[in-house]
């Protein structure tokens, strides 16, 4: 199943720059991991960068809440989740042709 995710991390005014960098390091680590067994397939910055929003691949959506559960900024991220399934005029399926 495919999901589409928004994340919006906001840290507590006493976290450090440095802790928060820091995080973010791990982060970054950690999403590259779920990048290479196929969780998280691509991410995206809005316009005034005040979220990101991704798509993520599982078996369900415990499972996907659990792999966001493992990213360190975690506890600081308010999420989004939603469940993608095919839409009936999607231009990539098969059974929709465009009359010449």
């Amino acid at each position: 199943m495919l999901f589409l995710i928004k994340m919006r991390v906001s840290f507590p005014k006493e976290l450090s720059d440095s802790d928060q960098l820091a995080l973010r390091a791990e982060e970054a680590e950690v999403a590259k991991e779920l990048a290479q067994e196929g969780t998280l397939i691509r991410l995206w910055k809005t316009d005034l960068n005040t979220a990101t929003w991704g798509i993520w691949r599982a078996d369900d959506q415990r499972k996907v809440e659990l792999a966001i559960k493992s990213l360190p900024l975690h506890a600081y991220m308010e999420t989004e989740i939603h469940q993608l399934t095919e839409h009936p005029n999607d231009p990539k399926s098969a059974e929709m042709r465009v009359p010449a």
